[in-house]
């Protein structure tokens, strides 16, 4: 289990179970909460530019909410969506049967995420510190956030390994015996 903090910068809180569970906050420019379980499920909201959830199961159902431009979606596993709305922020969105999401908002923060048949997420937000998240099949999770601080990630086996540059470097390696330098 990993709980991490980081609190200058923007807060990010982070648990990742041995069923893989991830749930992610940022408070500076958008809050933004992503809770990815074994089976897949990712929701995530962003409040600053529009509120953005998306919610994917194993079967591949995705709904999603926007706030500004009233847009509701709905898809079941099986054919693909691509959508853009202006109003609000332009959201594009594709999923093919295989499964994979591209998803933009320009207004109150870019928000671009693909997950393939593997699981593979990749997110950015520009607006309060920049957030790239890639987790493949194996589990493996890289995450940099630029305003206070590079963070990387937690392989399948447990690595952890942790830069934080403002306010003091931190460097932190938890192998599978559960070995911590800091």
């Amino acid at each position: 289990m990993i709980e991490e903090r980081q609190n200058d910068g923007g807060m990010i809180e982070e648990r990742q179970s041995d069923g893989g569970m991830i749930e992610e906050r940022q408070s500076d420019g958008g809050m933004i909460e992503e809770r990815q379980s074994d089976g897949g499920m990712i929701e995530e909201r962003q409040s600053d530019g529009g509120m953005i959830e998306g919610r994917q199961s194993d079967g591949g159902m995705i709904e999603e909410r926007q706030s500004d431009g009233g847009m509701i979606e709905r898809q079941s596993d099986g054919g693909m969506i691509e959508e853009r709305q202006s109003d609000g922020g332009m959201i594009e969105e594709r999923q093919s049967d295989g499964g994979m999401i591209e998803e933009r908002q320009s207004d109150g923060g870019m928000i671009e995420e693909r997950q393939s048949d593997g699981g593979m997420i990749e997110e950015r937000q520009s607006d309060g510190g920049m957030i790239e998240e890639r987790q493949s099949d194996g589990g493996m999770i890289e995450e940099r956030q630029s305003d206070g601080g590079m963070i990387e990630g937690q392989s399948d086996v447990g690595m952890i390994e942790e830069r934080q540059s403002d306010g003091g470097m931190i460097e932190e390696r938890q192998s599978d015996g559960g070995m911590i330098e800091e």
